[in-house]
């Protein structure tokens, strides 16, 4: 036990055994009803098996022994329980990463969340402006930015932005959400056009000439554009339409930050 830890023990101890039972009955009800309400999810079915029980489940296993820890807890089967259960591993396991020693364990891991929204925290915030120098990978899937809004709640536009801001590379695939796909359009970016007219006639006195032009600011790549793209499937012969999106660099193809490729589902 280290010296933090032993503290720690002593100070429960003492709150336990000497301060707990000096308490009004009233108030030391109301202290055991709030604690059995958080922690009896811990302590029966496979909530107690992972993490209550021996196991050798622990999130140290991907970094030292390059292990594949996979949760499958989908709340459709286990509710809130399973969903909360995912977000609490999801914690420990981030903790695990930036606390670890890089030059004794130096291995490269990765954080893949499909339906992030379902999984997706306040903390998870911190846990990415962190994570490049702890050498972790975040991989997070959603079927649109609206879900994001809608788990985090509407006042949270600005924290969902943030959030987003943080990833290094974007992949937009066809989506029929607004929102994501003028969000897509603004992360891309816009340029300037330049429009030119001209025009002619003729009368008695001769021949009249004018001509003119003007400029515009419009998206690179229009919000509908997201809206079109193949979608895979026998009918589109498995191939998945999408634009990729990186900070900080172009592609050599295009000369931009952002590439129009194909994927192949075959």
């Amino acid at each position: 036990m280290t010296p933090e830890q032993a503290h720690s023990f002593t100070v429960a101890c003492t709150y336990w055994l000497y301060s707990f039972p000096t308490l009004s009955e009233k108030t030391r009800s109301g202290v055991v009803a709030t604690l059995s309400g958080t922690l009896s999810p811990l302590m029966t079915g496979y909530a107690h098996t992972l993490f209550s029980s021996r196991t050798t489940v622990v999130p140290e296993a991907c970094y030292r022994d390059g292990a594949w820890l996979v949760l499958d807890l989908p709340p459709e089967i286990y509710g809130h329980t399973g969903r909360a259960l995912q977000c609490l591993f999801k914690y420990f396991w981030q903790l695990s990463m930036v606390q670890r020693d890089m030059e004794k364990f130096p291995r490269l891991v990765a954080l893949l969340s499909d339906e992030y929204q379902l999984w997706v925290t306040s903390e998870d915030y911190n846990f990415l402006t962190i994570v490049r120098s702890s050498g972790v990978s975040v991989i997070a899937l959603t079927q649109g930015i609206s879900n994001y809004h809608s788990a985090l709640g509407s006042q949270h536009r600005d924290n969902v932005n943030a959030l987003l801001g943080l990833f290094g590379t974007h992949v937009f695939l066809a989506n029929a959400d607004p929102v994501s796909n003028r969000w897509a359009s603004e992360l891309i970016g816009e340029s300037l056009d330049v429009n030119y007219n001209f025009s002619s006639s003729a009368h008695d006195n001769g021949m009249n000439h004018s001509g003119g032009g003007s400029q515009t600011i419009r998206y690179k790549v229009l919000p509908e554009r997201f809206s079109r793209l193949r979608r895979g499937g026998p009918l589109n012969r498995w191939q998945v339409e999408g634009f990729v999106v990186k900070t900080g660099g172009l592609f050599k193809a295009t000369g931009e930050n952002y590439i129009q490729t194909t994927f192949l589902q075959r």
